[in-house]
């Protein structure tokens, strides 16, 4: 169970005391007429806007605000990520020239892999957000993520015991028996899929501070809906979790 005190050097009631009020004068995207401008771009760009005035008149659908959107998009996107080496770390000596390489390469592939954060479509969405809602928000962060593939074994040879022994990432857990003339038990493999993630917060969910002179002063950050399940999936404790109300 993660120590609040511990890792943040505040209890938990000090950390709300100072977050809490923070949010509540924050405003939210569904708090502003931006939610329903979005709707009705969408529906533009959708072409179901401008309708027909009246029966007779002109069917003829524009596309113009598809059109621009895509069109700006395809420009953005060819700078963000229509290249190589978007990201490039710059050695400072000759000493540094390994590393930065190495550091531009592991940069690169988090942010670009498709089996990672598939940065291309990152772009993509949060220019899509700018360009029909005026912000696009991304938030990046590092995420703990230990997964544990269970197996249950029976008359498992002694040379299969020892070489899943051997591994670093199995934890095993066997006894000879006679009957099947092998090991019984079971055997855990524990998979870390941890990494950084990046990803593309939808309007509604993002809040920022009225009143400010900069984008970056003030609170801001993101306020999503959980279940109690997924609550407790994610470590929460299950009190507490419990004591919530159905609201």
């Amino acid at each position: 169970m993660l120590d609040i005190k511990k890792r943040f050097g505040k209890t938990e009631a000090e950390i709300m005391g100072v977050v809490g009020p923070a949010v509540d004068r924050s405003t939210t995207f569904t708090d502003t007429m931006l939610t329903s401008e979005r709707s009705k771009i969408q529906r533009y760009y959708d072409g179901e806007l401008p309708k027909r005035q009246h029966e007779g008149s002109s069917s003829y659908v524009s596309s113009d605000v598809y059109d621009g959107v895509e069109s700006m998009k395809a420009q953005l996107l060819e700078v963000f990520a229509g290249g190589h080496d978007i990201i490039r770390f710059k050695p400072l000596n000759d000493q540094d020239v390994p590393a930065a390489r190495l550091e531009t390469e592991y940069v690169s592939d988090q942010i670009f892999a498709v089996d990672k954060n598939n940065g291309f479509d990152r772009f993509s969405d949060v220019i899509d957000d700018s360009l029909k809602n005026r912000n696009g928000v991304v938030q990046v962060y590092w995420e703990e993520c230990i997964e544990r593939d269970e197996h249950t074994v029976t008359g498992l040879s002694q040379e299969d015991a020892e070489a899943l022994a051997a591994q670093e990432d199995v934890e095993i857990d066997v006894e000879w028996n006679e009957e099947s003339g092998g090991y019984d038990g079971h055997w855990t493999r524990v998979i870390d899929n941890s990494g950084l993630r990046i990803e593309n917060v939808p309007p509604e969910e993002y809040y920022s501070q009225g009143k400010k002179k900069r984008r970056e002063d003030g609170a801001r950050g993101r306020k999503t809906l959980k279940t109690k399940a997924e609550l407790l999936k994610d470590g929460y404790d299950k009190t507490k979790v419990e004591a919530i109300g159905s609201d």
